[in-house]
């Protein structure tokens, strides 16, 4: 911001560019992704509204989530049942152990939702949703989009959205 106001904002941009793509570098290495795939957003909330906004939603579409998902995601997903009159679907949990994958994979192909979406690991239960497998049964069974929100997970435990197999991956990266 120092450099912005001495110089102005493009011609700052234009000073740090060796700087910026090296950060969109190193994160996509992180996340086993390449660099043009990684979007920076104000904060991991705004990047998960970004990835849910870039959804073209229909009365009757589906989001398949769990019982463990974070609770500003559950949010949001409700405000788009409101304002688009999607469904909201959550597997089964198994006490202690996360999403029953059993009944995860028979809302797959029972429900065709337009989006899966998880968070990897929630905020207050130490829990760590099997986000591979679930990316591994979404793709089996169903042409979902695949959403992952990593933000309790992104810089603690390895991310490689490649093995995961999500389309969109939500993080802070400061943890």
């Amino acid at each position: 911001l120092e450099l912005e106001t001495q110089l102005g904002g493009y011609e700052a941009g234009d000073a740090r560019m060796d700087a910026i793509h090296q950060a969109y570098a190193s994160v996509g290495r992180l996340v086993n992704a390449r660099p043009n795939q990684i979007a920076f957003a104000a904060s991991a909330t705004d990047a998960y509204a970004r990835a849910l906004s870039a959804v073209e939603w229909k009365p009757g579409d589906v989001i398949l989530t769990t019982q463990n998902d974070y609770v500003s995601n559950q949010i949001a997903f409700l405000a788009l049942q409101k304002r688009f009159g999607i469904e909201l679907v959550r597997a089964r949990g198994e006490a202690g152990f996360g999403v029953d994958l059993d009944d995860f994979e028979q809302q797959l192909k029972n429900r065709r939702p337009r989006l899966v979406a998880v968070t990897h690991v929630p905020t207050n239960s130490g829990l760590v949703q099997p986000v591979a497998t679930m990316g591994l049964l979404t793709r089996k069974h169903s042409d979902a989009l695949y959403l992952v929100d990593a933000c309790q997970s992104a810089g603690q435990l390895p991310l490689d959205v490649q093995t995961i197999g999500c389309d969109f991956l939500s993080a802070t990266f400061r943890k």
